[in-house]
């Protein structure tokens, strides 16, 4: 078989998975439906609680922290997909699949596609909401769309982070604490909720 062959029929592969796990937010909506809601409850709850303490060089809240959240957003989206390929591992779906004449890269990365698409539906969500809020982008539209790429990006590599826990620990609670272990140290000893120079110099 030719290498072209090859690489179409592991494109077509991938593309069998990716609407794989498309059709399973469809099927069950909750997933992605409490996934958008806790991202609203927690950017409404950090923007009007926290907003007014911290000080943020004159700028509204709002514009300093939604970037950043957008970021969060993807970041703790990869701990889904641990659990996501923890459970599939534990009911023996891969498995299965891997006794079919499919691409061993299809499962791996139908799930990091379709987990991409999440990313961009929240992040499309998170923008909404912010802009009921105040946000405003302030340099055009070619930085905005690079932005939000690269966040896209960002979520990408991170969730192949979550694709190694999942696989590694093979069960579904223990790839959900596992997968806050790294994330939260990330997200809070980032310039996310406040400005650096809060900070002590060593963190």
């Amino acid at each position: 078989m030719s290498v072209s062959s090859n690489i179409s029929n592991a494109i077509s592969d991938i593309g069998v998975m990716t609407r794989r796990n498309m059709l399973r937010y469809i099927r069950l909506p909750q997933l992605l439906v409490f996934n958008a809601l806790l991202n609203v409850v927690l950017l409404l709850l950090f923007n009007y609680v926290f907003g007014g303490a911290i000080r943020t060089g004159g700028i509204a809240y709002i514009q300093y922290f939604l970037p950043g959240f957008m970021v969060q957003t993807v970041v703790f989206g990869s701990t889904q997909t641990s659990v996501g390929l923890a459970e599939d591992l534990s009911k023996g779906m891969i498995d299965r699949f891997r006794s079919l004449p499919m691409s061993r890269l299809a499962f791996l990365a139908g799930r990091v596609i379709a987990d991409a698409t999440r990313y961009a539906i929240l992040i499309a969500l998170m923008i909404a909401v912010g802009s009921i809020m105040g946000f405003r982008f302030e340099n055009g539209v070619l930085p905005v769309l690079a932005g939000i790429a690269l966040i896209i990006l960002f979520g990408i590599a991170l969730t192949w982070v979550g694709v190694f826990i999942g696989i590694s620990v093979r069960d579904v609670e223990t790839a959900q604490v596992a997968g806050f272990v790294w994330v939260f140290p990330l997200v809070f000893a980032s310039s996310l909720y406040v400005p650096i120079e809060t900070m002590p110099s060593w963190l």
